[in-house]
């Protein structure tokens, strides 16, 4: 489709590649990495420094500059309430990827083009090896009990992949996480993967990411997915196609909805868990969590500042109403400074999309500080503005 910018005299060592990539892996806590965390992010932070100040590919502009210093102010917000070392933890956590948004774009460009690479030859590993144990189960390596639930369900670890004990309601199999912590948390990292590499089917990571989201059966992926092709197809202003995605998308929920009178694995699994279940938002907020939120607005308690990530409230879930219970009004809007300067840092018309997405991702899994949520969005939008200039 487009080619990649290229680097001057050498590409970027094999090394570099790898130990960002690892950094990705570890703050999603997959099954293959180590859980080193914050250790993790200042150890590759430094000697990335080094590398990348050793080419000559550091270049720090006001711009970079500014969306350096509202992620740091974001993440020490976003730990507000907690003790000092917490502080000391999110800026070591934060390092990396302040080093990223400060190298040249051509750097960023080959680094996101060589991870989405290695991630998608990861996945289909993983695909590989959980289509085998559909059809001869494996033996799992360690059991993980999952207290965040009413009912424990134990987490089966298989190294390749993890699988959760089947739900009540469910497909009869388990839904495909691959090494996440959960099928959603797959579905979405990958669906912005997806977006990024602009829905580019020539080449093989894209089929790779898109068996992975099928295969996750996760609604807030489906959901990316269905929105991110609309505004892709939109901005190459094809309104035919437009037209025809919008008609296939609907469809495509029309008729899972009442196909057997929508008893069936989509509309179980999919749908059923866009809708509200006795006042709370199935699978992501309780109804604690929503009467909290109400009584914030009705009282002005937390309203501003939130209850904080370690306040005396347990909130259970994942969301952009569970991230406001706890930031407030004020934690909200630097999530959406945060992004947005890095946007600006390096912006584009389809990068510009590109934080679009991003925001609605966080409407289901509200995890900005992540290195596998930020770090791709940095990375991702050099990739997509020298896509852009090629097409030009």
């Amino acid at each position: 489709m487009q080619q990649i910018g290229k680097i001057e005299n050498n590409k970027i060592s094999p090394f570099i590649i790898f130990v960002i990539f690892y950094c990705l892996l570890d703050s999603a806590h997959v099954t293959v990495s180590l859980n080193l965390g914050i250790w993790a992010d200042i150890f590759v932070a430094t000697i990335c420094f080094f590398y990348f100040h050793n080419k000559r590919a550091i270049k720090v502009s006001n711009s970079t500059l500014l969306a350096s210093v509202i992620l740091i102010i974001g993440g020490l917000f976003y730990q507000h309430g907690g003790v000092y070392y917490v502080y000391i933890g999110i800026i070591m956590q934060l390092s990396l990827a302040v080093v990223l948004i400060n190298i040249k774009n051509e750097w960023r460009t080959e680094l996101f083009d060589k991870i989405s690479t290695w991630f998608a030859i990861l996945l289909s590993i993983s695909i590989f090896a959980w289509l085998i144990h559909l059809f001869y189960p494996l033996p799992h390596t360690t059991i993980i009990e999952d207290s965040a639930w009413n009912h424990p369900r134990p987490i089966y670890n298989y190294f390749l992949f993890r699988e959760f004990d089947q739900y009540d309601d469910g497909p009869g199999f388990a839904r495909f996480q691959s090494f996440f912590l959960e099928p959603g948390h797959l579905g979405t990292i990958v669906a912005l993967f997806l977006f990024a590499n602009r829905f580019d089917f020539l080449k093989k990571r894209n089929i790779v990411f898109l068996l992975a989201i099928i295969l996750s059966l996760s609604a807030s992926a489906y959901v990316l997915v269905g929105i991110g092709s609309l505004l892709y197809r939109h901005s190459k202003k094809s309104s035919s196609k437009f037209i025809l995605g919008v008609l296939f998308v609907f469809a495509f929920i029309f008729f899972f909805t009442f196909y057997n009178d929508g008893d069936n694995v989509v509309n179980n699994l999919i749908f059923g868990k866009l809708t509200r279940d006795e006042g709370a938002i199935e699978g992501r907020v309780t109804l604690y969590v929503i009467q909290k939120f109400n009584n914030m607005w009705s009282t002005g308690n937390d309203l501003l500042f939130g209850t904080g990530l370690f306040g005396k409230d347990e909130f259970l879930g994942a969301g952009i109403i569970i991230y406001f219970v706890q930031q407030g009004i004020v934690g909200t809007i630097l999530l959406f400074l945060v992004y947005f300067c890095i946007y600006k840092s390096c912006k584009s018309g389809y990068g510009l999309l590109f934080f679009f997405i991003y925001l609605i991702s966080f409407s289901q899994r509200t995890y900005p500080y992540w290195d596998f949520f930020i770090i791709p969005f940095i990375l991702g939008l050099s990739y997509v503005l020298n896509a852009q200039r090629c097409e030009r």
